[in-house]
């Protein structure tokens, strides 16, 4: 909801505003871990060593949350919230299809209730549309593709003996190379508006 309130009221950019939520999750993270309330497991040599997971989970959770701006844009924040429910499902089936795992009858159970429940919802809100629908879809693909990254990270970590990284480690290195290439690009955006100021 405060997402779309800065949207509407134009007080930062879309990338400016993602920018500034990932750098504060950094800055809050790197507090916990401070006081001790986390733990992060993670070196250097590690992370090297798992640098393509680490970029593509770092890509995926990015994008996602470009396409949950874009979207909020585009429908209610009632509607954008319930389709980010159907993650789950859209996880599952990626599971299945990419990392061939096998899933119970519970979880099939489990699965359908959240297909059933999330169309309800979505079908009692009249504020959406196809582009909106489309747009966060592809969000719960990017933060479903994120999930097996994390899934890959983890057998490769058993694969190389290195020690598997904590989900404090993963997500605060996640989000803290998202900031850097959030502040990669606004940088070169800012710097090509004053190239053409002073040309």
């Amino acid at each position: 909801t405060g997402t779309k309130v800065i949207m509407k009221m134009k007080i930062l950019a879309p990338e400016e505003l993602l920018l500034f939520q990932m750098g504060m999750t950094v800055f809050y993270l790197r507090i916990f871990g401070s006081f001790g309330i986390l733990r992060f497991n993670f070196t250097n040599s590690s992370l090297w060593k798992l640098r393509f997971e680490i970029f593509m989970i770092s890509c995926s959770y990015l994008i996602g949350f470009l396409l949950l701006q874009l979207g909020l844009r585009m429908v209610s924040v009632s509607f954008a919230v319930t389709m980010r429910g159907f993650e789950p499902v859209t996880t599952c089936f990626m599971s299945i299809f990419i990392l061939s795992e096998a899933m119970n009858k519970a979880q099939w159970v489990a699965v359908s209730l959240v297909v059933v429940g999330v169309s309800l919802c979505a079908g009692a809100d009249r504020s959406w549309n196809g582009n909106g629908l489309f747009v966060l879809f592809l969000c719960d693909l990017s933060f479903s593709s994120r999930s097996l990254f994390v899934k890959l990270l983890r057998r490769k970590c058993s694969g190389l003996n290195v020690e598997q990284m904590n989900g404090a480690s993963i997500y605060f290195v996640t989000t803290m190379i998202g900031a850097i290439f959030l502040l990669m690009y606004c940088a070169s955006k800012s710097l090509g508006v004053a190239s053409l100021i002073f040309k």
